[in-house]
Parts: C-alpha cells; sequence; structure tokens
C-alpha cells in the first residue's frame, strides 16, 4: 500500500481515467463512491453501514445518497451533466442540489448532522463547509473529475479527521443544542402569548422574527459581540410595561450605523454596537409584552451560556425558528436566514 501524497494521486488520476464520460445517479453512484473510498483512499471499515450509508431514507419522503456518518459528510449525487445550480422539483419544491442536501442535514439530529456538505455529478465536485458558512452559500472548494489528482488530499483530510476529541464535542454540542432548544421554546411561547393571533402569517412572521432578533442578542452578549451582560441589564431596567418600545429602540438603534446615530442617545443604547448584514433592517412592532416575558429573558440570560453553541449549531436553531410554520407551506425564509449568517459568521469580524 503507497501511502505517500504521489501514490495517493496516482490513484486518484486511474479513478479519474476510469471514470470519465460516466455516471448515473441511480445505478453508479454506490460504485462511484465506494471506489472512491476504498481504491483510491483506501479507508477501511466502508462496509459498515455504522461508516457509510447509502440511500438513507430521511423524514423529509427523500433519500440521502450518501453519508459518512463518522466522518460527518453528506454527499448530493446527481447524474453526469446534470446542472449543480439548476433547481429540481423535490418533496414539492423546486431546489439545487445544495439546497436539497442542506434539508436533509438540517433535519438529521444533532448526534448525526454533518459539518461538510458535497455536491457532485460524477464530472465536478463542490464542497461546502458548514462550520465556516452555514447557510452553504458557496462552495469552499470546486474542482472537476479530471482535476481531482490536485484536490484529492482535501477528500483524504474530509475522510479520516474522526478522533475522540471530536466525538467528545459532537455530544457536548448536541447536550447544548438540547437545553439551547428548550431555551428557544420557551421565549418563543412566552412571547406567542403577547400577540392576539399568533396564527395569523403576518404576526406569525413577526414573531419569528424577534424571537431570532432576541436570541441573538442573548448569544451576542455571551459571544462577545456585545458588551458582557449588556442584553441582560438592558432588559432589567426595562419594566413590562415599557419592554416592547425599549427592545423596539435597541433593534433601530442595532441596524442605524454610527455616522446616522443620534448625538444624544439613550444612555443604555450607547454601548451596543452596529450590527451589520440585514438582521434588524426590518422595522417590525413589537407587542405589548408581559412580566411572564420579561422573567423569561431574564432567567435565560442568567442560566445558559450562548458563546459554548457553535455557529452550525446555532444557525439551525435560527433557521428552525423561522421556518416552523413556513416548511409546512413550503417555504423557508432564505433572505433571513443569510442576514442571520452574515452576522455571526465569522462571529466577531462582522460587527
Amino acid at each position: 500500500m503507497d501511502n505517500t501524497l504521489t501514490g495517493l494521486r496516482n490513484r486518484a488520476t486511474l479513478f479519474a481515467q476510469n471514470w470519465q464520460n460516466r455516471g448515473n445517479e441511480k445505478s453508479e453512484a454506490r460504485s462511484f463512491w465506494m471506489e472512491l473510498l476504498q481504491d483510491v483512499l483506501q479507508l477501511s471499515d466502508t462496509n459498515n453501514p455504522k461508516t457509510v450509508c447509502f440511500e438513507r431514507k430521511t423524514g423529509l419522503n427523500g433519500y440521502i445518497d450518501v453519508l459518512m456518518i463518522k466522518s460527518r459528510v453528506l454527499v448530493e449525487q446527481k447524474s453526469l451533466g446534470v446542472d449543480l445550480d439548476k433547481p429540481e422539483k423535490r418533496q414539492g419544491l423546486m431546489l439545487t442540489p445544495i439546497q436539497q442536501a442542506k434539508r436533509y442535514a438540517d433535519n438529521l439530529p444533532p448526534s448525526g448532522k454533518p459539518t461538510v456538505l458535497i455536491t457532485c455529478n460524477f464530472g465536478r465536485f463542490r464542497i461546502y463547509d458548514l462550520e465556516q458558512d452555514w447557510i452553504a452559500s458557496k462552495p469552499q472548494s470546486e474542482f472537476t473529475l479530471a482535476d481531482l489528482p490536485n484536490h484529492v488530499n482535501e477528500l483524504a483530510r474530509l475522510f479520516q479527521r474522526e478522533s475522540t476529541k471530536e466525538t467528545i464535542r459532537v455530544v457536548q454540542q448536541e447536550e447544548l443544542s438540547v437545553k439551547a432548544g428548550i431555551y428557544v421554546a420557551q421565549l418563543h411561547d412566552a412571547l406567542a402569548k403577547c400577540f392576539p393571533n399568533p396564527d395569523d402569517p403576518v404576526e406569525h412572521m413577526a414573531l419569528a422574527m424577534i424571537t431570532v432578533r432576541i436570541v441573538f442578542c442573548l448569544y451576542a452578549e455571551d459571544a462577545g459581540l456585545f458588551m458582557a451582560n449588556a442584553f441582560h441589564d438592558y432588559v432589567e431596567h426595562s419594566s413590562p410595561d415599557r419592554l416592547h418600545t425599549d427592545l423596539y429602540d435597541l433593534f433601530l438603534y442595532l441596524d442605524t450605523a454610527p455616522e446616522n446615530r443620534p448625538k444624544y442617545p439613550d444612555p443604555r443604547l450607547k454601548s451596543f454596537p452596529y450590527v451589520d448584514g440585514g438582521l434588524f433592517n426590518e422595522l417590525i412592532d413589537v407587542p405589548p409584552l408581559t412580566g411572564e416575558l420579561r422573567d423569561t429573558l431574564l432567567l435565560i440570560s442568567e442560566k445558559f451560556d450562548w458563546r459554548d453553541i457553535s455557529p452550525v449549531i446555532f444557525g439551525s436553531l435560527m433557521e428552525e425558528t423561522l421556518s416552523r410554520d413556513e416548511r409546512r407551506k413550503g417555504g423557508m425564509h432564505y433572505t433571513s436566514v443569510r442576514n442571520i449568517h452574515r452576522v455571526i459568521d465569522p462571529c466577531s469580524s462582522t460587527i
């Protein structure tokens, strides 16, 4: 076995030659990936379904083409010649291959969520690192089958990175995501009680966006985007009958660039930075809030440290909040999700 980089590239060259001008998604996807994993990358245990799973059924009435469970990689495979940018009808929606892969990934449990998505049409590979870009807005790497020998080391690193440390991290993130999900649900439910008709489409969208903005503020004060405890103290110094007005003012202030801010702002707002990216740029009326909502906000701020949540998990929580009802209608608030992404990735550098 030649484990040198030269040997790896030689095997990739033979693989590329063998698969040139071939590739049917239904009949050849499994052979393609098994040959790549076994013959080129020389990975062991690839016949174990706990390591590599083909055609895994999802809760969306679809199938994940390839799921590398231990290395946390999900592949959306298409036939040769299929345009990887062209939407196709899947589960009642018009989706590009990467949107299809992202939907599958989002519906996996936290312990099984991939950190890398790959779209492939036998002739071209696109690699999306969700830890760098959790909405998969663009590939971090793209190359053709013919150019595989020059990029095969990228694939080798992806599929050989499992470690005890990674396993521990995954378990910790799963536990944190469960706790965070409970807190977001508590906040969402307490806020819903403040709306006259939270099931109305307009009010529900306002409810979802206000929830997302509040959770971002909780995240920001723990992750160092705001001063420590800035949001907690702002809420604590607001009475229940004024909290809706104070939150409206805060959201407006966060969306105002420094040069456009008032010369003499409310002293409680002065420490908050400008948040670029569009998360706060839509004016949304905040309904009168209750003492229960205020107490819930303070409790979440005091009891949970949001800085331990990875951007991938945070983004999934926010996407779930935004899309809860819209998913049933076959829609998705991609604009809002991208706004969140632009703000938190790469965390502090966007503020």
